[in-house]
C-alpha cells in the first residue's frame, strides 16, 4: 500500500503539468547514480517540450546521452510552480498499454498502466550519468488520461480481457473532467458503478486538491502550504486505499479530462 501511495503522489503531480496540446515520447535509458546503483527503465516526456517530439523511427533532437540527461533534469526541476515533488524524477521498468484497455466512448484512446513495484522515484542530485538506449512515440492517451497504477495480477487481466461494464461521472464544478469506472466483473452493473462514483466523490475529486494551489486563494481550505501538504497526503492515503479496494473487486478507476 505504501508503494501505491508514493507512486500516486508523483503521478498526480505529473498530471498537473499536462499541456492542452503537444506530443509525448518515451525514452529508455540506463541511469547510474553516485553510490553505484544502476537502473534501466523508461521516462515519459509530454507537452510542448522539444524532447516530447520523436519521429516514427524514434529519432529526435534529444536521442543521445547528453541530451537525455538534460531532459531528466528538466523533469526534476520544471519551471512550473505547480509541481508537488521537486528534485525527483520517475523511472518505469515498463508501461503497459493493453489492447482492450481503452476509453469506452473513444476507442482510439488507449490507457496506460504500471505496476507500483516496478516504478522508481529517484533523486536527480544523486544521478551520475545517463546512457540513452532508444526512444519511441507514446502509445497511451497521455493527453486525456492519467497513468494507472495496478497490481501485476490485474494488469494480466487487462491484457487478456475487455471490461464488462462501465460508468462515467463528471463533476458540476468542472464538467471537463471526471472518472470512468471499468468493471471486469459482469455481476457489477453500469448503475452500480455509477453509484460507486457518485457516493465517493470526495475521494475522487477532493476540495483540497486544487491544481494550482500556489496561485489560488485556498485560505478557506488550509492556512498554509505546509498544512496543504499534510492534508493532501491524508487524502492520497484514503484515495489509494479506495482504489486498492476497488481493484480487489476487479474495478479500475480512470481519471480523464477534455482539452480545449
Amino acid at each position: 500500500m505504501r508503494s501505491h501511495l508514493f507512486v500516486l503522489i508523483c503521478l498526480l503531480a505529473a498530471n498537473d503539468l499536462r499541456a492542452d496540446l503537444g506530443a509525448s515520447a518515451i525514452y529508455e535509458g540506463i541511469f547510474k547514480f553516485k553510490n553505484g546503483y544502476t537502473i534501466s527503465g523508461l521516462i515519459e516526456v509530454s507537452g510542448y517540450r522539444f524532447s516530447a517530439y520523436v519521429n516514427e523511427q524514434g529519432k529526435g533532437d534529444y536521442t543521445n546521452d547528453d541530451s537525455l540527461l538534460s531532459v531528466v533534469k528538466s523533469i526534476a526541476y520544471p519551471s512550473s510552480a505547480r509541481t508537488y515533488l521537486k528534485g525527483e524524477f520517475t523511472v518505469y521498468e515498463h508501461i503497459f498499454t493493453p489492447a482492450h484497455f481503452r476509453n469506452p466512448r473513444y476507442n482510439s484512446d488507449r490507457y496506460g498502466v504500471i505496476k507500483p513495484a516496478s516504478t522508481h522515484i529517484l533523486n536527480i542530485d544523486s544521478l551520475a550519468s545517463v546512457k540513452f538506449i532508444r526512444a519511441f512515440q507514446n502509445r497511451r492517451a497521455w493527453l486525456t488520461s492519467e497513468l494507472i497504477v495496478a497490481p501485476k495480477w490485474l494488469i494480466e487481466k487487462l491484457e487478456k480481457e475487455k471490461y464488462q461494464n462501465w460508468a462515467y461521472y463528471s463533476y458540476a464544478d468542472d464538467a471537463m473532467e471526471g472518472h470512468y469506472a471499468l468493471s471486469y466483473n459482469p455481476e457489477i452493473s453500469n448503475d452500480s458503478l455509477l453509484k460507486i462514483l457518485t457516493a465517493n466523490r470526495d475521494l475522487l475529486w477532493p476540495r483540497l486538491y486544487i491544481m494550482n494551489v500556489l496561485n489560488q486563494d485556498v485560505a478557506h481550505e488550509v492556512t498554509s502550504h505546509e498544512e496543504y501538504k499534510i492534508q493532501y497526503r491524508k487524502y492520497l492515503k484514503a484515495h489509494t486505499a479506495f482504489r486498492y479496494k476497488l481493484s480487489r473487486m476487479h474495478i479500475i478507476i480512470v481519471r480523464v479530462w477534455s482539452t480545449c
